[in-house]
């Protein structure tokens, strides 16, 4: 028989010492620990032997037949034993046993255990002590998933692991979180089945209104086969917000700029049809006309400058849903809405995409007023940006991308042309119709993107 301890997983603290009492006294039992913790128990198998596992049905948020699942994700011999539970669900299979209320719970761990010496009765080994520390004092979100993408570890730095052991994220419904998280569910399929990382993509959550930066990996056994993933998310909230300041700033001059350059535009082409009427033999006329030569060839450069995106910047891989929902949250009020209709990852340049966002989210709120609705979504071959507005009345629709084009008072009309000068600048085209609710439909098209939720 083996002398490692078994773990007692039950919320209540009473019932809990006294069955640690009952299988202290039992002669056929060796010790017990107890932990009324989901989350920290999983951690006890990385710091002392275990002999077996006994968890109630349910502890606080989760099920006691996902905690078995998860630590027989670490331990596949691992005994367990379910109490309060009419039966083993299928994916538990021996040596494990279902005890009822009111049944002999020391009896069944006697049956389990068997004497048999599993892999979790030996002491740990130093990377193990090492991982758990790891795991439960680095200030980033640690977690471990298996094959179906259910996790197995996770730490407590930015959500409870006990509301997500044993289960996979398209099984978590969590209401505008439920595509993004259907969107990392095939994220961790594409790592555990391809067998190729996932690195720093950037997310972000609007239950923790958090921005992350998310990296996965593919966990091997000691075959050399992946048996899940490992990753982490990384909390760059203030970088982020930071950034967001800075192209707000940027974008205030860059339509100064414009809006100055087209008055001037205008001013200059006054000033030269009226030079065209002036006297042919005025011997200073040709001086002026260079001189108009030269201030549009200023201003043409000056429009050329705002709105070029730099060649040279390094394009990242982005989650639809995230740069949508981060965007959306630093421009709009709580009158305003959003939905997301499907998700995808593409490749953009971070401040460019995010100011694509800024002027198709503006002219939805400027030209629907309060109480809008946006609905954001992947397409085959890119993206949407739709409003239940009242739609483009302008014939033809591809006048709205014009420079200065407006029919908004106190709008600069700089908006769209800036949005369609960055679709270009990263190759992609960007067309304007109408929504499903007869507002404006805009689509960007010819998008890298890898469709990943509807």
């Amino acid at each position: 028989m083996t002398s490692a301890p078994v773990l007692v997983v039950v919320a209540d603290r009473t019932d809990s010492e006294h069955l640690v009492e009952a299988i202290e006294h039992s002669s056929s039992l060796p010790s017990a620990v107890a932990e009324s913790d989901p989350g920290a128990a999983m951690f006890a198998f990385c710091r002392r032997p275990i002999s077996g596992l006994l968890v109630d049905a349910t502890v606080g948020e989760t099920k006691g037949a996902d905690l078995g699942k998860a630590a027989r994700r670490l331990f596949p011999d691992l005994p367990v034993v379910l109490r309060g539970s009419d039966a083993v669900p299928s994916f538990l299979e021996e040596p494990v046993a279902a005890v009822g209320s009111g049944e002999d719970v020391v009896a069944a761990l006697t049956a389990v255990l068997d004497g048999t010496e599993t892999a979790a009765a030996r002491d740990p080994t130093r990377v193990e002590t090492i991982f758990a520390s790891l795991f439960e004092q680095f200030p980033v979100h640690l977690f471990v998933k298996d094959r179906n993408g259910e996790h197995v570890l996770a730490n407590d730095w930015m959500i409870d692991p006990a509301t997500v052991l044993g289960r996979a994220d398209n099984e978590i419904r969590d209401g505008e979180e439920t595509v993004f998280r259907e969107a990392i569910y095939d994220d961790d399929k594409r790592v555990i089945e391809e067998g190729e990382p996932l690195n720093a993509i950037e997310e972000y959550s609007s239950t923790y209104d958090r921005h992350l930066l998310t990296s996965k990996v593919p966990w091997y056994d000691a075959d050399g086969a992946v048996s899940g993933l490992v990753g982490l998310c990384q909390d760059i909230t203030e970088r982020r917000r930071r950034e967001q300041r800075l192209r707000n700033t940027n974008e205030r001059a860059r339509k100064i700029a414009l809006k100055t350059a087209h008055e001037l535009r205008n001013e200059l082409q006054i000033a030269t049809g009226r030079l065209e009427l002036a006297d042919a033999d005025d011997p200073y006329l040709d001086d002026v006309a260079d001189s108009h030569a030269r201030l549009l060839q200023s201003v043409n450069e000056v429009v050329r400058l705002a709105t070029q995106q730099p060649h040279d910047r390094d394009r990242e891989e982005h989650r639809l849903s995230a740069v949508a929902r981060e965007t959306w949250r630093a421009l709009t009020r709580e009158t305003h809405s959003l939905t997301i209709r499907a998700d995808s990852l593409f490749v953009a340049d971070p401040d460019g995409i995010r100011l694509l966002f800024e002027s198709l989210y503006k002219n939805a709120r400027e030209h629907a007023g309060e109480g809008v609705t946006v609905v954001v979504g992947a397409t085959d071959d890119g993206f949407f940006v739709a409003d239940d507005g009242p739609g483009i009345n302008v014939e033809p629709q591809a006048r709205v991308f014009q420079a200065g084009f407006t029919t908004c008072p106190g709008n600069s009309g700089f908006g769209l042309y800036i949005a369609r000068s960055i679709a270009e600048e990263h190759r992609w085209s960007l067309s304007v119709g109408e929504s499903e609710t007869g507002g404006a439909r805009f689509d960007i098209r010819g998008v890298e993107s890898q469709r990943t939720a509807d």
